[in-house]
């Protein structure tokens, strides 16, 4: 190379292939470098540079454009040897560390690319000099925009131009219409080829629930892995992780985060910082510039939390858990950013009701029967906390409740009971309850009537708009009783019929406002 009045000699002792590496800017922006050229390569032309789209791209109607950043002036292909001279336009050049006397100096000592150091100094160096050329109104030397034939694939024709190392621009589509725009370094070799790598940040959040939803007091812990991203041609890159959920949801601040399998510390001398006061009910997380110069691009990052159900879940009302990444998307802006579409987790607690009626008399509801609800299979009575009493008209309504979810509420874990009682009504509501099969136990019959069951309850996994009513008769005292034993009632659910187990248990379908 050629740079003010010293020539610097490249020499190779074999041809070198292209590296291509990867940046973010509308979703991804990509930078590839290839080495000089290889034994053979002509030095009078013709060039050409073919940028070949990834299957998740179309180059359909975007532009692409050459910056010439050194002239070849003489090549020796007996010794394999190359001399450059910087081009005019980027003589003033001056981004590089001040060690070296050139452009062309600060270049030889990036090889080779392989080494991870070297690798994120051209990704800077790349963007640098994309930035350079926006702000002194540099001209490309050849400017192509792509067609529709051109989709996958288009070619920028440098002859007129001459050997030499260049910058490449352009963008493209991916399948939702966002832009990825693309800066490389090249240097020319005839009819040579690059294949732009798009990894725009995504967020493949998962969470540790089943399809059985969820009960008041549980914790859902959430997982969002993610990987470093590119940022070649960056000097500060944002990557900023938010979270936030819904209000049946208490978020417990506790995040972890490792990368590379490693967990890494918080705070402005560690891998990120996290504020959790900015956003409601959630988090957003910063990582700092030092992990994108510690971590090779790909680099796995795993970001953990959790959150307990509380007792303002509500039953098909969904508990959600939102993130997306906000990240660069310009190296020549600091303040140019973009947004992964959010990952939302769904999960859902089930409510059911009661009616305690006399036997064969559904408009004698009966207040005063009791209670208690066991998980089959558990002989753990399951405790609840009544936020509405009930009257001769409406329901009694119970939460499912914990310590820990009365605490958080700012209630007397002492105001938690194991009994449901029926107000004047007859009518029980329950909710934050998981889907799955209950027994129900009736402790307590009303005046003058016999206590039934133990009765078993199956909650469904059916999302909509109604509410499983589970009508429970009593007998009077003293009347006839099915000789069956205590093996109790199964009561089944069937989306748009009605099932009846025995006669003293009958499961009806209701609008769920007669739960509310």
């Amino acid at each position: 190379m050629v740079y003010g009045n010293k020539k610097l000699k490249l020499r190779r002792k074999r041809k070198m292939k292209k590296k291509v590496f990867a940046l973010v800017v509308a979703l991804t922006m990509l930078l590839a470098l290839a080495l000089p050229i290889g034994a053979g390569a002509s030095t009078s032309g013709p060039f050409k540079i073919t940028i070949n789209a990834p299957s998740s791209l179309s180059l359909e109607g975007q532009t692409f454009d050459a910056y010439k950043i050194f002239d070849l002036v003489s090549y020796d292909p007996a010794t394999n040897e190359y001399a450059y001279v910087i081009a005019p336009a980027f003589a003033s050049f001056s981004s590089f560390p001040a060690t070296y006397s050139s452009l062309a100096e600060y270049l030889e000592a990036l090889i080779p690319t392989s080494n991870q150091a070297n690798q994120t100094a051209i990704d800077i160096l790349a963007g640098a000099l994309y930035q350079y050329a926006q702000a002194n109104n540099i001209l490309p030397v050849a400017s192509e925009t792509a067609t529709a034939a051109e989709a996958d694939s288009i070619t920028l024709d440098v002859t007129a131009a001459g050997a030499g190392y260049y910058m490449i621009y352009g963008s493209g589509e991916d399948a939702e219409g966002d832009m990825i725009a693309a800066v490389m370094l090249n240097t020319t070799n005839p009819d040579i080829d690059i294949t732009l790598k798009a990894d725009a940040p995504t967020v493949p959040k998962v969470s540790d629930t089943t399809s059985s939803g969820v009960s008041v007091g549980d914790t859902i812990t959430y997982t969002i892995p993610l990987t470093v991203p590119n940022r070649a041609g960056y000097t500060d890159y944002t990557f900023n992780v938010i979270d936030q959920m819904s209000y049946g949801l208490t978020f417990n601040k506790n995040v972890v985060v490792t990368v590379a399998g490693v967990p890494v510390a918080s705070g402005t001398s560690g891998a990120y910082t996290i504020d959790y006061d900015s956003i409601d009910n959630g988090f957003e997380l910063s990582f700092n510039w030092s992990v994108f110069q510690t971590y090779a691009t790909g680099a796995p990052i795993v970001v953990t939390y959790s959150a307990l159900v509380n007792q303002d879940a509500e039953a098909f009302d969904p508990l959600t858990n939102s993130a997306y990444v906000k990240y660069s998307n310009d190296p020549a802006s600091r303040t140019s950013f973009k947004e992964t579409p959010p990952t939302i987790i769904e999960d859902d607690t089930y409510d059911f009701e009661i009616y305690k009626h006399a036997k064969g008399s559904t408009e004698t509801s009966l207040g005063g029967a009791e209670f208690e609800l066991y998980a089959t299979g558990s002989s753990i009575k399951i405790l609840f906390y009544l936020y509405e009493a009930g009257d001769d008209d409406t329901p009694a309504k119970y939460t499912v409740a914990t310590a820990e979810t009365m605490i958080e509420a700012g209630l007397d874990p002492d105001d938690m009971t194991d009994k449901l009682i029926t107000p004047g009504s007859g009518k029980i509501y329950v909710k934050g309850v998981a889907a799955g099969t209950y027994s129900l136990v009736e402790t307590k019959a009303p005046d003058a009537y016999a206590i039934g069951g133990p009765f078993e309850i199956l909650i469904p996994e059916v999302k909509g708009t109604v509410v499983p009513v589970f009508d429970i008769e009593n007998t009077p005292a003293g009347g006839l009783f099915p000789d069956t034993g205590g093996i109790g009632t199964t009561i089944f659910y069937i989306v748009g019929g009605l099932v009846m187990a025995g006669a003293v248990v009958t499961l009806v379908i209701r609008k769920r406002v007669t739960a509310k």
